[in-house]
């Protein structure tokens, strides 16, 4: 075996030449193959993954030799457990008592474990040798000189090819140990890497400026085995090299590590490091500058910020993660093939992670259980267009490759997207696959929710959960009104001496005018003809009622202080859940009603999607498996709003009427946990809900059954009537002629779609 690097950072204990798997790892546990487009090499390489469950779930782990070391807490102190991975067995299990923080393992010699961990605030090695029955301890005491009295709070530790441990410590320190003058109760950061011999004594230590913006990055090691700190401040990132026989360093600084301050992992490799960020496994070259992506993690349902070991040694990968909320599990990643159904999906995110928080989570999930399909993410988000305009390009040319038929099995679509080529035959009609599936049907939805959605019918896309939008206030102003027009929605105003701005939840006249819009497109525009009309006398009003909206007109109270004292009589927003309709009337403390949006008809009350949407391609050659996916997305996710699936549906309508409890650590006991709250920011009272009555319910349930239309942003549209109205609202120009402008410029929209 080639010369060890080794290395621990914070929650993540790494380390690079491992010893390579000899053989195949259990062969229950799922499979999955993928091709990368990029690689340190650039050539396509395709991979397989296995997935392996641990008797524990890890603060720190390391794998040696097909071993996995694992380091849990307890109140007893640190569980290491040492489990082969090929057998699946456990091999040892030793307790470290009244162990209250544990900072890393490091490989040793002769199959050993070093175990850094902290006792009552001193920070101690244990030695875990194979077929030992206990920890040795080590060194009671690893000397962290300068730092006593002082919190640790971060600490990373790796050790060289000639045995020399590098400890980096975040600490806090009362701040009169720097300075006569400070008090002794102010705090203060301080920051070190200590240089200690194998003996763990200090040779000397540097001097980190945690103060000035610093931030660890990691340790790595150049060609020559040098090591090197990565860090960033206030003027940048820089690479500090260490050299503990002269006991000197010399600092540089060095473009391209700024996109690793947000990483979730870090490994060392000879000459750089590999670190996670989003969805994606890259590698820094430090020599080089060079950053080379080696493969999306979610392609094996791993998640970057549950990583706490990553290694790779001659093309094999090894991670320990806490996925779920079980146990921990090892996974391998190597070259291999499988006769899994590659689907593309295809999305449009700067942040994918971010940006599409649920369905990559699904993608995960699914691509992690999941021995048959396998979901590639497709991102048509262009990092290269103008500032701001990145998804629009990415929106078009995923428009442009549906006309063409070389769009992904599946997509994420927009309201307005799937409206505009819901006549192009571009997307399959979900329906058509329902009556195909022997195990779920439409009667499985919610008929509220996809009646809404159809076109012509068909059912074009779908999202695992919706929310509704409305218009609430108190019974005595509502009075049993709802899906008022315009005029009778002013009049009641009127009725109380108010205006525009005493419906809370409008920002500016811009705002209230597309608010309006995006209630209304149905009104404002025809989908079949493709025409529009933007001349009415609806719109006129829909501007003139946002004309009045004063920016700035509230007098800054809380939300309840502005209820109590009439300053809102009316709140826009969004019920998505049953705790929200009681939170909504505990804090107004009367009987509540719905209004909804002013409309010409219906009942003024909105549905929209939560997550994203998802559509089938026609032209892809997988619908029955992509068919798979969308079922498994919609029946998912739990916890965003109301499910969509029926069954789904019943049972959070049967849960919100019980009780929810929860283990109160502090306490040391089960205790009553609330299913909502609210705090006014002027008192800082709190305002807490717990399970519904049946009469919340059916509040509830009949609000979504009287829901008569779909709430969306129209962004392509909505950005021509905010341009062109601006001048109506700064009194340039006519209503006649911003209506003219905007008819003409949405109806070219809208032709050219």
């Amino acid at each position: 075996m080639g010369k060890r690097i080794f290395f621990v950072l914070l929650t993540v204990v790494l380390l690079t030449g491992c010893g390579v798997l000899e053989t195949e790892v259990s062969q229950d546990t799922a499979k999955k193959v993928a091709v990368l487009n990029e690689g340190v090499s650039g050539e396509e390489i395709s991979l397989t993954s296995s997935h392996v469950a641990l008797e524990g779930r890890f603060e720190k782990a390391i794998v040696l030799d097909d071993t996995v070391y694992g380091c849990s807490l307890s109140v007893e102190g640190l569980t290491v457990i040492r489990q082969d991975v090929q057998s699946e067995t456990v091999l040892q299990q030793i307790l470290i008592a009244d162990v209250d923080e544990v900072y890393g393992l490091v490989a040793a010699q002769e199959d050993a474990v070093l175990v850094v961990a902290s006792q009552e605030g001193i920070v101690s090695c244990w030695e875990i040798s194979e077929g030992s029955s206990q920890a040795e301890l080590l060194y009671e005491d690893i000397g962290l000189e300068d730092l006593k009295d002082g919190e640790v709070s971060d600490c990373m530790i790796c050790q060289d090819q000639e045995g020399h441990y590098y400890f980096w410590v975040n600490a806090v320190l009362p701040a009169n140990r720097y300075s006569d003058d400070a008090d002794e109760k102010t705090l203060m950061n301080v920051g070190r890497v200590y240089v200690k011999d194998s003996l763990m004594q200090t040779l000397y230590y540097e001097e980190i400026p945690v103060m000035k913006g610093s931030r660890m990055l990691g340790f790595c090691f150049d060609d020559e085995g040098n090591p090197l700190i990565l860090a960033k401040d206030s003027s940048g990132s820089y690479v500090k090299i260490m050299d503990a026989d002269t006991q000197e360093s010399t600092e540089q600084r060095i473009d391209g590590l700024e996109v690793m301050a947000d990483a979730d992992a870090f490994a060392v490799v000879e000459g750089g490091l590999l670190y996670c960020q989003g969805t994606y496994l890259y590698e820094y070259r430090v020599e080089e500058q060079s950053i080379a992506t080696l493969l999306d993690l979610s392609v094996f349902g791993i998640t970057a910020s549950d990583i706490i070991y990553l290694c790779i040694n001659d093309g094999v990968y090894e991670i320990v993660d806490n996925y779920g909320t079980d146990n921990s599990e090892y996974a391998c990643i190597r070259e291999g093939v499988s006769e899994e159904i590659v689907l593309t999906l295809g999305i449009n995110a700067a942040n994918l992670e971010a940006g599409y928080t649920n369905l990559y989570k699904c993608v995960t999930q699914f691509n992690r259980y999941n021995d048959n399909i396998r979901i590639e993410l497709v991102n048509y988000y262009d990092e290269t267009a103008e500032a701001g305009s990145g998804f629009d390009v990415g929106r078009d040319q995923l428009s442009l490759d549906l006309v063409r038929g070389t769009a992904p099995d599946l997509m994420v679509v927009t309201e307005s997207m799937r409206d505009m080529l819901a006549d192009k035959g571009v997307f399959v009609d979900l329906y058509e696959m329902m009556e195909l599936d022997a195990d779920f049907d439409r009667d499985d939805l919610m008929t509220q929710v996809t009646d809404l959605y159809e076109s012509n019918g068909k059912l074009y896309s779908l999202a695992p959960d919706f929310f509704l939008m409305s218009i609430w206030g108190s019974s005595d102003v509502i009075q049993g009104r709802s899906g008022v027009t315009l005029t009778e929605f002013e009049e009641i105003l009127e009725e109380n001496g108010r205006d525009v701005n005493a419906v809370w939840g409008f920002y500016a006249g811009e705002a209230v005018l597309t608010t309006l819009c995006e209630i209304n497109w149905d009104v404002l525009i025809d989908w079949e003809s493709r025409t529009c009309d933007f001349e009415s006398e609806t719109f006129r009003m829909m501007m003139e009622f946002a004309a009045e909206r004063v920016i700035g007109s509230s007098t800054g109270a809380s939300y309840r202080d502005s209820i109590r004292s009439g300053e809102c009589l009316m709140e826009m927003g969004s019920i998505a859940s049953v705790a929200d309709h009681q939170l909504e009337e505990a804090i107004w403390d009367t009987d509540l009603e719905y209004i909804g949006y002013p409309t010409e008809n219906g009942s003024g009350t909105a549905l929209k999607f939560i997550s994203d949407q998802l559509a089938i391609n026609a032209n892809s050659e997988q619908k029955e498996a992509a068919w798979e996916f969308l079922k498994y997305y919609l029946t998912g996710l739990s916890g965003h709003g109301f499910p969509v699936v029926t069954a789904l549906f019943e049972e959070q309508m049967e849960l919100a009427m019980e009780d929810d409890y929860e283990w109160a650590i502090d306490a040391g006991e089960i205790q009553l946990m609330n299913k909502g709250v609210y705090t006014d920011n002027s008192t800082g009272e709190s305002i807490c809900v717990y399970k519904a009555s049946q009469e919340d319910v059916d509040t509830v349930i009949g609000l979504i059954n009287s829901a008569d239309r779909r709430y969306y942003s129209f962004t392509e549209v909505e950005n021509i009537i905010t341009e062109e109205a601006a001048y109506y609202f700064a009194g340039q120009k006519s209503f006649e002629e911003v209506a003219a402008l905007i008819q003409n410029r949405v109806q070219l929209y809208l032709n050219e779609g």
